[in-house]
């Protein structure tokens, strides 16, 4: 059935809204700032159409951008909902610190606010699917969530991000929540270094979650106004979803190329994709799946060789070693590799 358009406004906001049938799930992106952006939720939306199993037909992907018109050009009458994200609204989410990543709050907020009584993934435009897709919202439950992947212990965020000299960000982050208490739910709640950080690349969250959302705004808040850590909405995400619920990794089915060095890569690989029309998507589910592969191998390969680099520059002779070894065996004959490793070492060793 061709979709129904509408134009209104909820808080505030235009939408340009498509009827769907049987829809009780939502696949948030937010994409902002520039052609860049754009084109990596493009091919993230182009990769859950490939590989999203039976979850088409109930599954509402709405797009929060400063842009909706770059988007319509690309998908045309494809079953989409754009939310326009003005230059005062876009200020105004991210508050009075200008904190960027509390968007990505408000826009989780706001989608429950708009569809009660539905489960929403909200996905980071630099990801993309790997592998069937029906599993995440099938396991997204009241007492069950969903994030990208389980990456530390707090208890060791101060030494790893020392080595990046961003050891003040946990510092200060340690010091805030030890021996304080805060309130979710209404109830005292506390935090301490035995909690993990969970990346925020994807968020699945069931729709009962929806009554927790002023609980993550006001933490995200708390916690970058007394640490100014960049990553303060992840950890309101994380720390209150492992005091709720269960949560699940998404690293097996979505990809998530968040260092700069890879989304650099990845823009270069996205380039070409810039010009597939909508009315041929269908023919080319089967190549998106293959590239999606391709991709997230190339950005495998890439990190290893940074991770090579780091360990030549800080003299960690033994790590290097494990990591060509590593980058040998998981690509066995493959001359042009070899290559870019060889030129990786010869680089460097002419740094020494």
């Amino acid at each position: 059935m061709q979709s129904l358009i509408q134009r209104h406004k909820a808080s505030g906001n235009k939408f340009i809204k498509n009827i769907f049938l049987m829809v009780n799930n939502n696949l948030v992106y937010l994409s902002y700032g520039n052609q860049i952006e754009y084109r990596r939720a493009i091919f993230s939306i182009l990769s859950f159409f490939s590989w999203c199993g039976d979850l088409e037909s109930s599954t509402r992907i709405i797009v929060y951008t400063d842009a909706p018109e770059f988007f319509q050009a690309f998908f045309g009458d494809r079953e989409i909902e754009y939310c326009y994200l003005s230059p005062g609204l876009l200020s105004q989410m991210k508050g009075p610190d200008l904190f960027i990543h509390r968007v990505k709050v408000n826009v989780i907020k706001l989608t429950f606010e708009n569809y009660p009584g539905e489960n929403q993934i909200f996905i980071d435009s630099d990801t993309f699917f790997t592998a069937d897709a029906s599993a995440l919202f099938k396991g997204i439950n009241s007492r069950k969530s969903i994030m990208h992947v389980r990456e530390y212990a707090l208890k060791d965020s101060i030494q790893m991000f020392s080595s990046f000299n961003q050891g003040h960000f946990p510092k200060a982050f340690m010091k805030l929540i030890t021996n304080h208490t805060f309130e979710v739910g209404a109830e005292p709640i506390s935090f301490n270094d035995s909690d993990y950080s969970w990346n925020s690349g994807v968020i699945g969250l069931h729709s009962t979650f929806a009554s927790s959302m002023p609980d993550v705004l006001n933490l995200t808040d708390r916690f970058y106004a007394g640490s100014k850590w960049f990553i303060s909405e992840q950890l309101a995400f994380g720390l209150i979803l492992q005091r709720k619920t269960e949560i699940t990794a998404a690293d097996n089915c979505i990809f998530h190329y968040w260092g700069k060095r890879q989304k650099i890569l990845l823009d270069k690989l996205l380039a070409g994709y810039a010009g597939i029309a909508d009315n041929t998507l269908a023919k080319h589910k089967d190549a998106i799946k293959t590239k999606t592969r391709s991709y997230m191998k190339a950005v495998k390969n890439d990190l290893i060789l940074e991770q090579i680099e780091i360990a030549i520059d800080f003299k960690s002779w033994v790590y290097a070693f494990k990591k060509t070894g590593q980058f040998i065996l998981i690509n066995p004959f493959n001359l042009k590799l070899y290559s870019d490793l060889f030129s990786t070492l010869k680089s460097k060793s002419q740094l020494l």
